[in-house]
């Protein structure tokens, strides 16, 4: 997924914004930018597998690079998310 932040975003948000979700059916998915600078990816399943959250502080890029490329990804015993730059 490709993001680009906001120009008026010139520090960590005053509360958590999210950058994405989708519509909960069986399964809810989504990205947050939180208020200490990190990209949270959150995905919920069944009852049994129930929620987990994988994160990485995005910090070091707000300076660097507005454009970032998110990628996500999970299996049933594992939940990664990454962000670099892109122009």
């Amino acid at each position: 997924m490709n993001y680009t932040l906001p120009s008026s975003l010139d520090g960590p948000p005053r509360f958590d914004t999210p950058l994405m979700e989708t519509p909960y059916e069986e399964v809810l998915v989504a990205l947050v930018l939180d208020t200490k600078l990190n990209v949270r990816f959150i995905r919920t399943g069944s009852r049994k597998e129930g929620a987990r959250v994988a994160l990485v502080n995005v910090a070091a890029l707000l300076d660097e690079r507005r454009h970032w490329r998110i990628t996500m990804a999970w299996d049933p015993e594992d939940l990664s998310v990454s962000v670099e730059p892109y122009s």
